[in-house]
């Protein structure tokens, strides 16, 4: 089979069109060493390294080798010998022991030396020291360098092979080289041997001192400038314009579908691990050969033309192929084709089938015609009437013939019956039949839906019944017996009288389906306008049972041996399976050919998956390094790759950002993500991938980072807020006890005041008026009983006036500024207020200081009851208790004055607003108030009060 071709040029992302060195490094990647520079290839896109970007000293990459510790190095013309590394490229030139800064090959050996040829003789290089090797009897000008594990390192010059010892080369004691010939390309075989290119196109193999020589097959002409063993031990060879591989003792140029001569000149090759081998060109940029998991039968191969309208096998295993410009039929490897009858173009055969006779019959625009006497004859009362679109046997022997326009015909015992609208036909536009295994016909018509013909009856069935389209192109039934519609909306299945579809987003490649092919090996195959694929069917069932999320679809394309993806429709057989397996489907270019056998899931080969790019709030930073960077706007940018370059088109990827997606993310074949307004945290990003139909590389790739919350959001600046607010804070109530302290003293040196004000005028006068009515009293004893009175009455009113303003004076200076604490200050005011009682006073628990409202309120409450025993109980002692609990605090009062009835009282009349104060004054401060007294058994006043 021939090798397919792909290649890469400026319009498929490759601007460059010389490809000197090729080299697949132990990471996967390819690497092209090109006249502008080096370059970096993941199946997919190119990135190139360049003088520009700072990785070259010149961008004329000669040679690429990769050393046992995986840096590449590359040799460059001018521009000396480039090591990359851990992502790093070094340059070294003639100023570091280079002998030239042109290189124009490299080789490795087996301890770790790198071998260079340039126009100043051969080079070596270990571990950053480099030396010069040359001979004074031996011509310096080195073509070609290798290292064989069995003669050690050689090297090719115009008089022969050398082994370098030291510092010199040392002739070998081998054959000479054949007459009139110079090598020119040296290979050190995995086995031993020393393949040796010659000037004149022989090859010559030397092992064990023995030597083979090879000249093409061919006999043409042309050196031999390129050896090359690939990973599975095949020898290839570049032999001018050919490129050729040893096989059956010699070297055979390998077969190139279409022609060669794209080609052109070939520089390199190398060979993947997934079996593709690349060249290298030396002008016409970037090839690829590989074998093809489908083949194209086309004009090349004897079709009449490209454009396949039709196809079918019949009863002897002969395929027919309907073309737009005539018919084909394919025997014992020949093709035998049709293109006139009746003495006229035949045209486009657009249906072929076999009746029960064994005869074939072709339809060809209108006309109707059978294979007789190896002629394409008319059929014998066909009237044409509208162009025929299908031809289809049923199982009882019936021919039936499907029109666009003219309805439905069916032919038995030699006549035409024909079948329309009006005979209950949905649509006389009919584009498909077939007959189910009840012996029920099933056509479909254009834009009708589905007529169904059992008993000589029609019937409909229409999106209104759950078909996903009116517009049904193919039908297929499965071996359950299951129908299958392909309509412009889905693929249908009628199973047990219900329907159930699929569309693109059940998973199918396409939601307009072509054709139905079921291969036999659990796959459908469909056609499609963007080429073939197949879904498993236990996957199409189990998405229908729910117990599937997606189904999978693998696609087929021009990579894969189809000449276009477009298939064709409207007409009928357009796709088949022949007797040996074989899926055969129409196209525009060619009939498409599947071998279910050759096409095997390659599930050993696991794509490396990487990080290629991260972008960070538009910076770009190393992918392979833990990152902390300012959050800025939260915006990232990641760009991965999976390195399968045998079908890059079907790898999958899933990712997934730890920290801000909760699940993973079905990526299909998109290549990067992209993130904005991610929160300050820390980050860890994953993908993986795998094909569609092959394996998957869980283990994936993986770039971690951390986004800096900006100086406002740390828990540094928390901190000095919190700080900064505790202090305003304190500041602020600082000030705010100062101000108050200061009104306070301020209204406390204005009682102050008054109090003196009272003491000195009003308190003076009142006392002076009581003296003054005491001496009229004592001066006049015989003044007359009511005069008396009078007079007794002013001498009381005015010692109760002086009683109440000195109380008053006590009350104004008595405040808890006065003293340290409420049980200092009790003793000191029942001096001055009951100085005639016997008081006594006891504190129980250790005294604290209070808060100034409750002192000032207890005081008060105490003053008054102090008062009330001296003035209304006419008490002759009273005994005070204070005591101080965890909290709460009680002031108890108890006198043994004349008592009265509580409920005798009334809060509202006057006289008694002393009560009505103290009970106040408690509520005030949380408090509670409780007062106990009988006639004649004293009072005790209680106020309790949480602290």
């Amino acid at each position: 089979m021939n090798y397919g071709v792909d290649f890469w040029r400026e319009p498929e992302g490759f601007a460059q069109s010389r490809v000197r060195a090729i080299v697949q490094t132990r990471d996967g990647y390819i690497w092209l060493g090109t006249d502008g520079g080096l370059v970096r290839f993941n199946g997919e896109s190119f990135t190139a390294f360049t003088v520009q970007s700072g990785a070259l000293k010149d961008n004329e990459v000669w040679a690429l080798q990769e050393d046992d510790e995986g840096g590449l190095w590359i040799g460059t013309y001018g521009g000396g010998l480039t090591l990359f590394k851990e992502g790093r490229f070094r340059t070294f030139t003639t100023s570091d022991g280079l002998p030239d800064d042109v290189v124009m090959a490299l080789a490795s050996d087996h301890q770790g030396n790198i071998w260079m040829i340039t126009p100043q003789g051969l080079g070596r290089e270990f571990r950053g020291v480099f030396a010069r090797i040359s001979s004074e009897s031996v011509d310096v000008r080195v073509t070609a360098v290798c290292a064989s594990s069995t003669e050690g390192v050689l090297a090719a010059t115009r008089k022969g092979v050398y082994r370098v010892t030291g510092s010199r080369l040392d002739s070998l004691p081998m054959a000479p080289a054949p007459p009139s010939a110079q090598p020119g390309n040296l290979l050190c075989g995995s086995d031993g041997s020393v393949w040796i290119g010659y000037s004149n196109d022989l090859i010559e193999q030397r092992r064990g001192g023995f030597s083979a020589t090879f000249g093409h097959a061919r006999n043409a002409g042309g050196h031999t400038s390129r050896l090359y063993e690939d990973p599975r031990g095949g020898i290839w060879a570049i032999q001018g314009k050919r490129i050729t591989k040893l096989g059956k003792g010699s070297f055979e140029t390998v077969p190139v579908e279409g022609e060669a001569g794209g080609l052109a000149n070939v520089y390199t090759l190398c060979m993947d691990r997934e079996g593709g081998v690349w060249v290298g060109l030396q002008s016409n940029g970037l090839a690829r050969l590989r074998t093809r998991q489908l083949s194209t039968v086309s004009i090349e191969d004897g079709l009449p033309d490209d454009r396949t309208r039709a196809v079918f096998e019949d009863s002897r295993g002969d395929i027919w192929i309907g073309t737009a410009d005539g018919l084909a039929r394919h025997h014992d490897g020949h093709f035998t084709n049709w293109t006139e009858a009746n003495g006229s173009r035949l045209g486009d055969v657009r249906s072929i089938a076999e009746d029960s006779s064994g005869q074939i019959w072709v339809s060809a625009g209108k006309e109707l015609m059978v294979i007789a006497g190896g002629r394409l004859v008319p059929a014998p009362g066909w009237t044409a009437a509208a162009e025929i679109e299908v031809l289809y046997k049923d199982a009882e022997g019936r021919l039936w013939i499907g029109t666009d326009g003219a309805g439905l015909f069916e032919y038995s015992g030699g006549a035409f019956r024909n079948y329309r609208t009006e005979n209950g036909l949905g649509s006389n536009q009919v584009r498909a039949i077939m007959g189910d295994r009840s012996g029920a016909l099933w056509i479909s018509t254009f834009g009708n839906g589905l007529s169904k013909y059992s008993n000589g009856r029609f019937s409909i069935v229409s999106t209104s019944s759950g078909l996903a389209g009116d517009r049904v192109v193919a039908i297929h039934e499965d071996e359950e017996g299951a129908l299958w519609f392909a309509t412009r909306h889905g693929l249908s299945r009628l199973k047990d009288g219900n329907f159930f579809t699929w569309t693109s987003q059940s998973g199918l490649f396409s939601d307009f389906v072509y054709a139905v092919v079921d291969d036999g090996r659990g796959d459908f195959w469909f056609s499609s306008a963007q080429g073939l694929f197949k879904v498993s069917k236990q996957e199409l069932r189990g998405f229908a049972a729910g117990a599937v999320k997606k189904v999978t679809s693998v696609a087929y394309g021009e990579r894969d041996g189809m000449k276009t993806r477009a298939g064709n429709l409207g007409n009928q057989p357009v796709a088949l399976k022949t007797a040996g397996g074989q899926l055969l489907f129409t196209s525009m270019k060619g009939l498409v050919v599947v071998e279910p056998d050759r096409i095997v899931p390659n599930t050993t080969y696991v794509a490396p998956v990487y990080i290629e790019k991260v972008v960070v709030n538009k910076k770009e930073q190393p992918p392979d390094r833990y990152a902390q960077l300012p959050a800025g706007g939260g915006d990232i940018e990641i760009h991965y790759a999976a390195l399968s370059y045998s079908a890059p088109e079907k790898m999958r990827f899933r990712y997934k950002l730890e920290g801000f997606d909760p699940d993973w993310i079905d990526a299909a074949d998109r290549r990067f993500t992209y993130y904005a307004n991610l929160s300050p945290r820390g980050y860890r990003f994953r993908v993986v991938a795998g094909k569609v139909d092959g394996a998957w590389n869980e283990a994936g790739a993986t770039f971690s980072f951390y986004l800096k919350p900006p100086f406002y959001r740390t828990w540094l600046f928390g901190g000095l807020v919190m700080l900064s607010v505790t202090l305003l804070a304190a500041a602020l109530y600082w000030l705010r006890m100062r101000g108050l302290r200061a009104r306070y003293s301020a209204v406390l040196a204005e009682r102050n005041r008054i109090s003196r004000d009272i003491h000195d005028t009003l308190s003076q006068n009142l006392a002076g008026i009581a003296l003054q009515l005491d001496a009229v009293h004592m001066h006049l004893p015989d003044v007359q009983s009511d005069l008396r009175e009078r007079l007794d009455e002013a001498c009381n009113l005015t010692r109760y006036s002086l009683a109440e303003a000195r109380r008053a004076i006590a009350d104004l200076r008595s405040d808890e500024l006065e003293c340290p604490e409420l049980a200092a200050a009790l003793p000191e005011i029942a001096q001055r207020l009951a100085a005639a009682l016997q008081t006594r006073i006891e504190v129980i628990g250790a005294p604290r200081k209070l808060n100034p409202a409750m002192e000032r309120n207890l005081l008060r409450i105490f003053q008054e009851a102090l008062t009330n025993a001296v003035k209304h109980a006419h008490a002759r002692s009273v005994d005070v208790e204070l005591k101080f609990a965890p909290h709460c605090l009680a002031l108890r009062v108890r006198d043994d004055g004349r008592g009265f009835d509580p409920e005798s009282l009334n809060p509202a009349g006057s006289g008694h607003y002393g009560l009505i104060g103290m009970r106040e004054r408690a509520e005030r401060i949380g408090g509670h108030l409780t007062l106990n007294s009988r006639p004649g058994e004293g009072t005790e006043l209680l106020v309790e009060v949480p602290i």
